[in-house]
């Protein structure tokens, strides 16, 4: 049997060997919940980083972080970073130090056990075929970010599966101009390989680049296909083999 088989199976041991024992650890979140709401979400932060730097240990990948002066100390942020891979997320869970909630796709509410954390993470689920959940799903984001609590999306919409990045889309950037945030954008460069290139678990070597903000006031100033314009840019000059503009 093929090493990359065997590895995938165990990978998916693991993987959902963690999510079936995982409610017992929200136990305590709940118990912290009634106590000091923001300790409970920053426990289940730190259980999600330790999650997905188990999981890339475990399909036997690893991690480069460049640009960790880069965070800003403000919680008034909105993360944006392009998304090749299922393996993005615990990429940007277990490398980035900063809890952080992320808007995903509806049907993650339907996945036994890994749904139970969308809400102690403060994941926000969007239906992006309804545009009216699509624009509850935005405004309920920029009360997040405004009440302190960053959120990350992903403007291309869907996994680009390679080293292409597709064009983001402008309308995600609401999320960012109508909170008022600042912008962090990550680069997430060679997850593909992990998954998507072969559709089996290999070893990968992993790049995650944290740019400089893009501070509160520049977002403001700029239209929603400006800032989607200058994200792409600056997300895609962290790419080993950049897109053509």
């Amino acid at each position: 049997m093929e090493v990359s088989i065997i590895r995938t199976f165990f990978f998916v041991v693991v993987f959902w060997g963690l999510l079936i024992i995982s409610p017992v650890f929200l136990l305590k979140y709940y118990v912290l919940k009634i106590i000091n709401d923001d300790k409970a979400y920053f426990y289940a932060n730190r259980l999600a980083s330790a999650w997905g730097r188990m999981i890339i240990k475990v399909g036997g990948g690893s991690v480069d972080v460049t640009g960790l002066e880069n965070l800003p100390e403000s919680n008034r942020v909105c993360y944006i970073t392009n998304h090749q891979s299922y393996i993005d997320i615990p990429v940007i869970l277990g490398w980035v130090p900063r809890p952080m909630g992320a808007i995903g796709k509806h049907s993650l509410k339907y996945v036994p056990f890994l749904n139970l954390w969308m809400k102690p993470l403060r994941a926000i689920l969007i239906n992006r075929k309804s545009l009216k959940q699509s624009k509850e799903v935005i405004k309920k984001g920029i009360e997040q970010i405004r009440s302190g609590h960053p959120v990350m999306i992903a403007p291309e919409g869907t996994r680009s599966r390679s080293n292409k990045m597709n064009r983001f889309k402008a309308g995600s950037f609401k999320l960012a101009k109508d909170s008022g945030a600042a912008i962090v954008p990550l680069t997430v460069d060679g997850a593909y390989r992990g998954l998507e290139e072969t559709g089996k678990i290999v070893p990968v070597h992993i790049k995650l680049t944290i740019h400089p903000v893009i501070p509160a006031e520049e977002v403001a100033s700029l239209s929603t296909g400006e800032l989607a314009d200058k994200c792409w840019n600056i997300i895609n000059s962290g790419l080993e083999n950049p897109n053509e503009p």
